[in-house]
């Protein structure tokens, strides 16, 4: 993998069916950058899941050479592998909470 010096603060936008999930990393040796996930998002017939389509991957807001100009297309590169289904385990206005099916990973996302 990339070597990481430094993981910052992560955002999550949810608009419209959209999800912009955004974090600060800073690569050794190479410079600063906030990558950004776009995915599709839809509630569970039930209400209880969120299923999302990871679109594109791109790093913006960055220092790294040529960086901006790529932008990833997970979907189309990854096909099935870029569907993620997020078990909602609390939800109020100020607080969401989900595990990824996966791996049984804990999410915490606060309203700011």
């Amino acid at each position: 993998g990339i070597p990481l010096k430094a993981v910052g603060e992560a955002t999550q936008s949810l608009i419209n069916g959209k999800m912009v999930n955004r974090v600060a990393v800073e690569v050794f040796g190479a410079g600063k950058t906030m990558m950004t996930t776009t995915s599709r998002y839809e509630a569970s017939a039930d209400g209880t899941e969120l299923l999302m389509t990871v679109e594109t991957t791109q790093a913006v807001d960055n220092s790294l050479p040529f960086a901006e100009q790529m932008v990833f297309p997970s979907e189309s590169f990854l096909g099935e592998n870029a569907k993620v289904r997020a078990r909602i385990t609390y939800l109020d206005d100020d607080l969401r909470i989900f595990r990824n099916e996966e791996d049984d990973q804990v999410f915490v996302y606060i309203k700011a």
